[in-house]
């Protein structure tokens, strides 16, 4: 029976892989770590899901990857996880969805910049909603006011409204 410890080593040496440009080791080595007669204890397998679920999207094969994005979200529900399924959901034009995720990575992480500018992008892109992702962007920079992106998309939203 492999021991937890072991399990561990492992799971630091596929992070040091992901790290280090080696997605397909990595993320091999994570699918290991994520099979049932693995010892990887249990509160490290959210981790381990989320961090194969970028593994796979960086390696496009986001099927794959949303599969481990939605099993490491119901272990363990955090921002970054709805914010990587926000991503996903919004480049395959499932923005409702999108739209869920982003607003679930705000609710868990307030201060998430990333999260409401995205979220502000993905109103830009539909017809009607400027308004929306006029407040987005504002919110962005509410959360942080020096990200840059979320300056330059509320100046360009404003400047498309004609209100500057």
């Amino acid at each position: 029976m492999p021991d937890a410890a072991a399990a561990e080593v492992s799971l630091q040496s596929a992070l040091s892989q992901l790290q280090g440009g080696d997605l397909s080791g990595g993320a091999a080595l994570l699918s290991r770590l994520l099979s049932p007669s693995s010892a990887l204890p249990t509160h490290r397998v959210p981790d381990a899901r989320a961090n194969l679920g970028t593994a796979l999207m960086m390696l496009g094969r986001v099927d794959d990857a949303e599969r481990e994005y939605m099993a490491a979200v119901e272990l363990r529900p955090t921002a970054l996880e709805y914010y990587n399924l926000g991503i996903l959901c919004a480049d395959r034009q499932r923005n409702e969805e999108a739209h869920s995720h982003y607003r679930a990575a705000i609710a868990l992480e307030p201060t998430s910049a990333a999260a409401y500018n995205n979220l502000g992008n993905l109103y830009r892109s539909e017809d009607g909603r400027s308004e929306e992702a006029t407040a987005m962007y504002r919110g962005a920079l509410l959360a942080d006011p020096r990200h840059a992106f979320a300056y330059n998309n509320l100046a360009n939203m404003l400047k498309a409204d004609g209100r500057v």
